[in-house]
């Protein structure tokens, strides 16, 4: 992948917790969905936050990614991330199928309705947010 994505990463992972990398991540993201397949070894390599790194293989939305994702789900820390993460997965049965048993109470997580990114929709059987 081109260096401009390894210098971005860098710097994400130099930001570190709690810095506001809403721009360099918007960046990334677009580098990222431009070329999916070059950016997946830079992602892959990340060395900063691993739940950042997860949210980065969410922005990759490559079915070969998603046991890795669902696998951040046994992860109280990185559940969230890995619940927002799958909705970049193509097979929208298959999230629903790993993702329902974690949101069946979605109240006890929010406090209140479940937020608006919550992409698990209408269908038979499917779970509705």
């Amino acid at each position: 992948m081109s260096e401009t994505l390894d210098e971005l990463l860098r710097a994400l992972a130099a930001a570190g917790r709690g810095v506001d990398a809403s721009s360099l991540m918007d960046e990334i993201e677009l580098l990222v969905e431009e070329d999916p397949e070059g950016s997946r070894t830079a992602v892959y390599a990340y060395a900063g936050d691993e739940g950042m790194r997860l949210r980065l293989v969410g922005f990759l939305g490559d079915p070969r990614d998603f046991d890795v994702l669902a696998a951040g789900l046994a992860d109280p820390e990185l559940r969230f991330t890995a619940l927002e993460a799958l909705t970049n997965q193509p097979d929208a049965d298959r999230v629903d199928a790993v993702a329902r048993s974690f949101l069946v109470d979605l109240t006890r997580w929010f406090g209140r309705r479940p937020p608006a990114w919550c992409p698990f929709g209408p269908g038979p059987g499917r779970l509705r947010c």
